[in-house]
C-alpha cells in the first residue's frame, strides 16, 4: 500500500510523492546538500507509472523536512501500521531527499490510484483547486501584471472578499505540514498563508485559461487579448496605454489590504447657509473627504485633518501616519486619477466634486474602492453604482361586461385594467418623480430626500416602454398577468426587470399564496365539515380551476387533501357534470379513494379502473365510464393502458401522491404529460424530497412549460440553491411558485390547533458479537472490491451493494446469512425492540414497525407474535388490496375504546405502507431500519400522526451505535434542514467517496454488547 503525499514547492507548483515501508524499492534520489535519500520513497517513475501517464512527464527531486528518528523517517499518518511509537519519544525534522512528481501548472492532485491510500495533503490541495474553480465560475477574478511587474505578462489573480476570504484563512489554518516540508536554499519555510495563497493563485490562472481558451469571444477578441487564454504575454504590440492603466487599476482592486489602518473616504453633499443644493440648482457641490481607518476596528477613523493638525497625536497605534496616509492615497489613486489632483498640495483632507463629478465617483469609483481594501462611507440612504430601475405593474381584473368581479366570476381570459410605473431600487415612483427624471439634466438626481444615480440608457428604455404601453388600448388578460407574475426576469418582454406586481381582490390573494382567498362553505352533499384551512384550500382551487390553471396540495400528510379533492367536485358537479375526471394513486390507496368517496360524498359516482378484471379502456368510454364523476386508477395501471386513457377527453387529472411522477424521465411522469385534461391537481406532501428538479417536475405536469425547460430550470434555480446555497434564488422560487402551490403543516397552530404532540427519538442499541464480526467481514470485502475500480456506477452500485448488507447485519445476521436461523437474541436491535414493546403493550397502547426488508418482516411478525403471545400484522407487496383494507380496517377498529380485538402490532414494508394510509390507532411508531431520507420517513411516520390523532405520538429509530446507520444518522439533521430545497438522492453520493473516506464512514467503532447476547444472563435479569 503506497502512502501519496502533495506538498507545494514555491518554484515547481503542486508536487506528489509517495512512500511504501512495507515493499521497499532502491531510491533512485541523489544526495543534495547534505539530505539523506528517503529509503522507502517511490520513484516518481513509477509514481507516474501508477496513472498511466505518458513517459517524461516532469519529475524531480526536492529536499524534504520530515519528522524522523535516528535511524530513519517515520511513517506518514496516511500508512497503517500496527505498531505505535512511544509516548514522548518525539520526532525531530531531518532532511531527506525525495523524487517527486511535478504536475501541471494549477493541476489539483488526481484521485489516489488503486492500492494508494492518500493523505490528508492530498484532500487539502484538491479543496485550495475546489476553491479557484468556484471563484472563476462566479466571476471573482481579475487580470494582474505578473509576478515581476512585467505589464507585458498577465496572470488571473483571485478576488478575495467575505465568504472567500474566510475560506482561504480555514484553509491555511487546516494546512497539512508536509504540503509545506521543502527546503529551498536561501529562504524560509514558507508560512501556510503564503503557500495557499501560490496554490489558490495558480489553480485560478490555469482554471480562467482553460475556460477561456478555444472560446468563440476569445477567438474574436484583439491580439492582446490573447493574453488571458492560450498565451501568457500580451504579443508583439505595445500595450495600449488604456490598458496598462486598466491592468494597474484592476491589480490595485484585486491586492488584498495589509497593514494597521486604510485609507478612508466619505462623500458629502455641501450645506451653504444651512440649506442644501435643490434639484434645479445649477452646480450642486460635493465634498470627499480623505481619513484614517483602522483596519481592526473601523469604528475608529481620524479625518485627514486631524492627521495633518497633530501627528504625534496618533503615534501611539501608528509608527507614521503621515506617511501611512500620503502612501494610501498614491495606491488609491491607482483607482481614481482624480485624487492626485488633490495630493499636489502638501497636506490634502479632501476633494470638491461637481454633480458630475459625484456621479461618476458613485457609479464608478466607490466600488472598485471598497473591493480594494479601502474605506467607503456615504450618506444613508446613499449606494455605490448605479440605483436599479424597474418596472412595478398594478391592476385588477374587470370580469365579464354588466359583472361585478369575484373571485369566483373572474376567468382566465377576462381583461385586466392594468398600469406601469418605474420603479427605483423597488420602489415605485410618482408621476411627479418621473417628470423630475425626464427633466433631469444629469445622472445624479435627488429622489424622495437623497441622491441617487441612474443610467441614462436605461431609463430612456424604461421612459419608451411605458410611452409605448400608454399608448395601447388592449388591456392584458388575466393569464397574461399571471404568467408575467412567474415568468423569470431573463425571460420578461421588457426592457427592464419587472420588481412588483399588485392585483386587487381575488388575483391579488391568489399571487399571495391564496391564503387570503374567502372561505368557500361545504358544498352541498359533502358529509362532513370542512375545517377553516380545508375551506380556504378548496377556494383556493376552485378559483385555479376556473382559471384554468393546475395547482400543486402540497398540505402535510394528514390535512386532508383527499377530502379537499372531494369537496372540489362536489362544488362544481352542483350546477351539472363537467365530465369525469381522471385520479391516479399509489396501488394502496385505490381502495382508499373509493371508500373515501362513498363516505364523504356518496352521491359522486366513482369507477375503478383497476386490476385484471378491468375493461378496455377504450370500449369503456361508452359503457364501463358512462356517467362517471371519478375514474380511480393506478400508476402502473396508466402506464399500462396509456394509450386508451390518453385518448379520452377529462374533465380534471389528480395526481395523488405525485412524487411518483418527480423523476420526469419516468415512464409514470410521460403517461401523465400525454393525458388530455381541462385543469390538473398534483397532491403530495413532500413537493421537494431529493432534488429541486423533482418540483420541477411535479409543478410541468400540472403546469406545462410554466418554470421553463428542465435545463433552464437547474441552470436558473437548482445549482445556484443546491451548489452555492443561494437563499436569494430560493425566496424567488418560492415567489414564482406560491399562487400554484399551497403548503401547509399540521405543526402550525394557525392550521391545526388541535393535533397533539410529535415525540421523536433516536435509540442506539449495541451490537452483538456475531453482527460485530459479520460488520467487519463486509466492510473489508467492499474496500478490497473497490480498490481497483474507478468512480462512476460501477463502483457507486458496489458500495450501496455493501450498504445493504451492512444495515442487513444491523438489523439481524440471518437476513444477511439467508441460513432460516431462529431470530433468537442474535441481535442487539430486536432486544431493545422486544423491551420497547413491552412496555407499549404493557400500556394497552398500539404501535407501527416499518422496514424496508421484506425478509425482516418475514422474521420479525411469527417472532413478535411467539414472544408476546399476540396478533401481529405484516403488510408487504404481496398483501392483496382486500387483505391489506381488511388488515387496516382492523387495527383502526382494535384502537377504540371498549372495541377489544384486532393486532396491536402492525408490521409495515416501508414501501407498501409508507404511503396512503390512515392508521391513527397506533400511538408509536418505531423505524426498524433506516431509509435516509427523512421525507420518507415523515410519510411513514404520518400514517400516524396525522387528522384523527387525539394522543401524543411516540417515533423511535432505532440506530446501531458505532456504524454507518450512526454516522448517516447525523447528516439527516442537516438533509431535513435543506428539505424544503434540495439535498442528493438518497444514499448514491457514498459512492461517490475516496477509499479513505469510505472507510472511515463504514468502519466499525464500537465494541459488541456482550451481555446483550448471553441468554444465561438474560434469564436472570428477567427473574
Amino acid at each position: 500500500m503506497l502512502a501519496l503525499h502533495a506538498l507545494w514547492s514555491p518554484g515547481r507548483g503542486v508536487c506528489l510523492w509517495a512512500e511504501n515501508p512495507d515493499l521497499p524499492v532502491r531510491s533512485t534520489s541523489r544526495a543534495r546538500r547534505g539530505a539523506r535519500p528517503h529509503p522507502f520513497a517511490v520513484p516518481a517513475e513509477r509514481l507516474a507509472a501508477a496513472w498511466g501517464l505518458a513517459p517524461g512527464t516532469p519529475t524531480g527531486i526536492a529536499v524534504l523536512a520530515l519528522p524522523s528518528d535516528p535511524d530513519g523517517p517515520r511513517d506518514s499518518e496516511a500508512l497503517v501500521r500496527d505498531e505505535s511509537w512511544p509516548e514522548g519519544d518525539d520526532p525531530v525534522l531531518a532532511d531527506w531527499s525525495v523524487p517527486v512528481l511535478e504536475l501541471a501548472p494549477g493541476a489539483p492532485p488526481p484521485a489516489p490510484p488503486a492500492r494508494t491510500r492518500a493523505s490528508a495533503s492530498v484532500d487539502h490541495l484538491r479543496a485550495v483547486d475546489a476553491l479557484a474553480a468556484d471563484l472563476v465560475t462566479r466571476g471573482r477574478l481579475l487580470p494582474a501584471p505578473a509576478d515581476d511587474g512585467d505589464l507585458r505578462g498577465l496572470t488571473w489573480r483571485p478576488v478575495l472578499q467575505g465568504p472567500d476570504l474566510v475560506a482561504a484563512d480555514t484553509l491555511a489554518a487546516a494546512l497539512p505540514p508536509v504540503c509545506r516540508c521543502e527546503r529551498v536554499p536561501g529562504e524560509d519555510t514558507p508560512a501556510a498563508t503564503a503557500v495557499v495563497e501560490a496554490a489558490l493563485a495558480a489553480a485560478v490562472d490555469a482554471h480562467a485559461r482553460a475556460r477561456l481558451t478555444g472560446s468563440p469571444e476569445l477567438a474574436a477578441a484583439p491580439d492582446w487579448a490573447h493574453a488571458l487564454g492560450d498565451e501568457p504575454v500580451l504579443g508583439p504590440a505595445s500595450p495600449p496605454d488604456a490598458l496598462v492603466a486598466g491592468l494597474r487599476r484592476w491589480a490595485v482592486v484585486g491586492a488584498p489590504h495589509a497593514g494597521p489602518a486604510r485609507a478612508s473616504f466619505r462623500l458629502d453633499e455641501v450645506v451653504v447657509d444651512g440649506f442644501l443644493h435643490a434639484l434645479d440648482d445649477p452646480e450642486p457641490v460635493f465634498r470627499l473627504t480623505f481619513a484614517l481607518q483602522s483596519a481592526q476596528d473601523p469604528s475608529l477613523t481620524v479625518d485627514a485633518e486631524a492627521v495633518w493638525r497633530d501627528p504625534t497625536a496618533l503615534r501611539r497605534w501608528l509608527d507614521d501616519p503621515a506617511e501611512l496616509l500620503l502612501g494610501e492615497l498614491g495606491r488609491a489613486a491607482r483607482i481614481y486619477p482624480e485624487i492626485g489632483d488633490a495630493l499636489r498640495v502638501p497636506r490634502p483632507t479632501g476633494l470638491d466634486l461637481d454633480l458630475a463629478g459625484a456621479h461618476h465617483f458613485l457609479a464608478h469609483v466607490a466600488g472598485d474602492l471598497d473591493r480594494a481594501g479601502f474605506g467607503v462611507l456615504l450618506p444613508a440612504g446613499w449606494r455605490a453604482g448605479p440605483a436599479r430601475l424597474g418596472l412595478a405593474g398594478a391592476g385588477h381584473a374587470e370580469g365579464p361586461e354588466g359583472v361585478v368581479a369575484t373571485g369566483a366570476r373572474i376567468g382566465k381570459d377576462d381583461l385586466v385594467d392594468f398600469s406601469w410605473r418605474l420603479t427605483v431600487e423597488g420602489e415605485p415612483l410618482s408621476d411627479a418623480e418621473m417628470d423630475a427624471l425626464v427633466r433631469a439634466k444629469a445622472p445624479l438626481v435627488r429622489l424622495r430626500g437623497r441622491w441617487v444615480a441612474v443610467d441614462p440608457e436605461r431609463l430612456r428604455d424604461g421612459l419608451a416602454f411605458l410611452a409605448e404601453r400608454g399608448a395601447g388600448s388592449d388591456h392584458p388578460s388575466v393569464g397574461d398577468v399571471l404568467h408575467l407574475a412567474v415568468t423569470h426576469p431573463d425571460d420578461v418582454p421588457a426592457p427592464l426587470p419587472v420588481d412588483s406586481l399588485r392585483l386587487d381582490g381575488p388575483l391579488g390573494d391568489l399571487l399571495a399564496g391564496g391564503a387570503a382567498l374567502e372561505p368557500l362553505d361545504t358544498p352541498p352533499g359533502v358529509h362532513a365539515t370542512l375545517r377553516p384551512y380545508q375551506r380556504r384550500g378548496l377556494s383556493w382551487l376552485a378559483f385555479l380551476a376556473r382559471l384554468g390553471l393546475g395547482g400543486v396540495l402540497a398540505d402535510d400528510m394528514g390535512l386532508g387533501k383527499t377530502l379537499q379533492v372531494l369537496a372540489l367536485e362536489a362544488h362544481e358537479r352542483a350546477d351539472g357534470s363537467p365530465g369525469p375526471t381522471l385520479l391516479v394513486c399509489p396501488t394502496s390507496v385505490v381502495s382508499t379513494w373509493r371508500r373515501e368517496a362513498e363516505r364523504f360524498v356518496p352521491h359522486l359516482r366513482v369507477a375503478v379502473h383497476h386490476g385484471a378484471g378491468r375493461g378496455d379502456p377504450g370500449a369503456a368510454a361508452g359503457r364501463e365510464f358512462d356517467g362517471a364523476d371519478l375514474v380511480v386508477t393506478s400508476y402502473g395501471t396508466l402506464v399500462r393502458d396509456s394509450d386508451a386513457l390518453s385518448g379520452l377527453a377529462w374533465h380534471r387529472v389528480v395526481l395523488d401522491e405525485a412524487q411518483m411522477v418527480k423523476n420526469n424521465r419516468s415512464r409514470g411522469a410521460k403517461a401523465v404529460r400525454r393525458l388530455d385534461a381541462g385543469h390538473r391537481l398534483a397532491l403530495t406532501g413532500t413537493p421537494v424530497e431529493n432534488r429541486l428538479a423533482e418540483l420541477w417536475s411535479i409543478m410541468d405536469a400540472v403546469n406545462p412549460g410554466l418554470l421553463g425547460s428542465v435545463s433552464t430550470f437547474r441552470e436558473r434555480y437548482a445549482v445556484p440553491v443546491e451548489r452555492h446555497g443561494r437563499t436569494d434564488v430560493a425566496d424567488d422560487l418560492r415567489r414564482r411558485t406560491r399562487p400554484f402551490l399551497l403548503r401547509r403543516l399540521k405543526t402550525d397552530p394557525t392550521v391545526v390547533d388541535d393535533l397533539p404532540e410529535k415525540i421523536e427519538t433516536v435509540e442506539r442499541c449495541g451490537l452483538t458479537t456475531e453482527q460485530a464480526s459479520l460488520y467487519r467481514v463486509v466492510v473489508d470485502q467492499v474496500l478490497e472490491k473497490i480498490d481497483d475500480v474507478q468512480p462512476g456506477i460501477e463502483r457507486r452500485g458496489r458500495v450501496l451493494a455493501a450498504m445493504t448488507k451492512l444495515k442487513q447485519v444491523c438489523d439481524h445476521p440471518a437476513l444477511l446469512l439467508h441460513d432460516g436461523s431462529p431470530v433468537g437474541r442474535r441481535s442487539g436491535k430486536i432486544a431493545r425492540l422486544e423491551e420497547i414493546l413491552a412496555e407499549v403493550l404493557a400500556a394497552g397502547e398500539r404501535a407501527l414497525l416499518f422496514t424496508q426488508f421484506a425478509a425482516f418482516g418475514d422474521m420479525l411478525a411469527p417472532h413478535l407474535a411467539a414472544r408476546f403471545d399476540t396478533e401481529v400484522a405484516w403488510l408487504h407487496g404481496g398483501v392483496s388490496r382486500r387483505a391489506r383494507d381488511t388488515m387496516v380496517e382492523r387495527f383502526q377498529r382494535g384502537g377504540q375504546e371498549g372495541s377489544g380485538g384486532g393486532p396491536p402490532l402492525f408490521v409495515l414494508s416501508l414501501r407498501a405502507g409508507g404511503t396512503g394510509l390512515t392508521l391513527t390507532a397506533a400511538q408509536h411508531v418505531v423505524h426498524l431500519d433506516r431509509w435516509w431520507n427523512p421525507a420518507v420517513e415523515d410519510q411513514a411516520t404520518d400514517r400516524a400522526f396525522r387528522i384523527g390523532q387525539r394522543r401524543t405520538v411516540g417515533v423511535r429509530k432505532l440506530v446501531c451505535a458505532g456504524t454507518l446507520e450512526e454516522r448517516i444518522d447525523d447528516l439527516i439533521a442537516g438533509k431535513r434542514a435543506l428539505a424544503d430545497l434540495a439535498v442528493r438522492d438518497g444514499e448514491d453520493w457514498l459512492g461517490d467517496l475516496s477509499t479513505d473516506e469510505l472507510a472511515r464512514v463504514l468502519s466499525l467503532d464500537s465494541e459488541p454488547d456482550e451481555a446483550d447476547e448471553d441468554p444465561e444472563e438474560a434469564d436472570d435479569d428477567g427473574a
